[in-house]
């Protein structure tokens, strides 16, 4: 009975001693210490012009100034030239229409502002004093950390006092102990004078990046004395499209088209797109956001082309009801300023009706409150078939008939007169015969 028990006993001691592997440290070895792996942030670099956001007043500087800028370009009240589709800041600069004005930078529109010293991607958290982490990863002190850890410190800096970072590996272990990793890839920090184990080879930490700025654009100045164009001029305006064989254009002139329906507060003034040119325009800002003004036109062709210039502007266009919409990112692309950018080919041959609508400013940008400009240059209907008009005024002169022909068909026309008398008289002549 005595030896049962001592038998028991035994047993409950066997089982209640630790067995030693590869889940614990071996004799002489130490739990090594976390490796802080943080960054110091890139600062983002300044452009020599400074951007901003726009002033409520470019537009109107930019019509009353339009002769001092080249072709698609207006003076911005600064002193500066931007391309008419971009943005004027406020102390100098251009963006382009894909981007907006934050401080001395051009952002981009799917892109937010970082204390006042650049942009970061929609989603990324903006640190303190410049610089961009992801989603993933919050601000701290020199750089990025995950989320969910806890860091301090400074690059290469381990978490416990009195130890050294690892050769080649992430982790820490106190000086003069040999550092390496378990079956299970686990970190380990060993005693030089224990006996050697396996070890698998370690890389090299990898660093969390963060993100360089996007810059502005720089401008040339102009004066009002001498016509300088900037070097990123636009291309010169498209001129009418040819027509196909068996077809002629009609250039529509709409600053003096009587058969164009405006709605709204249309403006008639010198095109931004044709030197000595025409154009109708419809413009506004932070009072008046949006746009009540529309254009409908009915002409006859197989197709129509529009040319049109813009900036900050949501419109549409379209063909008896067939829509083009530029509303933001998810919509079609928007056309380029002073070109015949949009069009419609392929018409049925007859009548169609155009529109065109301009919404307002774009709700999608940060500076929505800042001013918009949309302007009508002319379109062009390709009529076939048919004689070439001899003017452009959108209505297409008849034939004239010539001298042989009217001469024909007024001996015609007396012949069926001469005809239609002998007829009655016979018939009379048999009434009176028959009673």
């Amino acid at each position: 009975m005595l030896s049962l028990h001592f038998a028991l006993l035994i047993a409950i001691f066997v089982l209640c001693v630790p067995v030693r592997g590869a889940s614990e440290p071996a004799d002489k070895e130490t739990r090594p210490a976390k490796l802080l792996t943080l960054l110091t942030p890139q600062h983002f670099s300044q452009s020599a012009q400074k951007h901003a956001r726009r002033q409520q007043t470019v537009i109107s500087g930019l019509l009353a100034a339009r002769q001092s800028c080249g072709v698609g370009f207006g003076l911005c009240s600064t002193g500066y030239c931007c391309e008419l589709d971009g943005h004027c800041c406020t102390n100098g600069g251009c963006c382009t229409s894909e981007e907006w004005c934050y401080s001395t930078f051009c952002c981009k529109l799917t892109q937010d502002g970082c204390d006042e010293l650049g942009c970061c991607d929609s989603g990324e958290n903006c640190c303190s004093g410049g610089g961009c982490c992801s989603s993933t990863h919050y601000c701290v002190e020199g750089g990025c950390c995950p989320n969910g850890e806890v860091c301090s410190g400074i690059s290469d800096q381990c978490d416990t006092a009195g130890f050294v970072p690892c050769t080649n590996d992430d982790f820490c272990c106190p000086p003069g102990e040999i550092c390496f990793r378990d079956s299970s890839d686990s970190p380990r920090c060993r005693d030089s004078s224990s006996p050697t184990t396996t070890t698998h080879a370690a890389t090299t930490p990898k660093a969390t990046t963060t993100h360089q700025a996007t810059t502005t654009h720089q401008t040339t100045p102009t004066t009002t004395s001498a016509n300088t164009e900037p070097t990123s001029a636009l291309t010169a305006p498209t001129g009418v499209p040819s027509a196909p064989a068996g077809s002629h254009n009609v250039v529509i002139d709409v600053s003096t088209n009587t058969e164009i329906t405006w709605v709204g507060e249309w403006i008639t003034g010198p095109s931004s797109c044709s030197s000595g040119g025409m154009a109708m325009s419809v413009s506004g800002g932070e009072d008046s956001l949006s746009s009540d003004a529309s254009m409908g036109y009915e002409f006859t062709g197989t197709a129509v082309f529009v040319s049109i210039a813009s900036n900050n502007m949501e419109y549409g266009i379209s063909v008896d009801d067939d829509d083009t919409l530029y509303i933001g990112d998810a919509d079609a692309s928007e056309p380029k300023n002073c070109t015949f950018g949009w069009q419609r080919t392929n018409l049925d041959a007859g009548s169609h009706f155009l529109f065109i609508d301009p919404l307002g400013s774009q709700i999608n940008r940060r500076d929505i409150d800042g001013p918009w400009y949309f302007e009508i240059q002319n379109f062009v209907s390709v009529t076939q078939p048919g004689p070439n008009p001899a003017a452009s005024s959108g209505t297409i002169k008849p034939e004239p008939t010539p001298a042989s022909d009217q001469a024909s068909g007024g001996a015609h026309k007396s012949s069926v007169s001469w005809l239609f008398a002998a007829v009655m008289i016979f018939v009379a002549t048999m009434l009176v015969y028959l009673s």
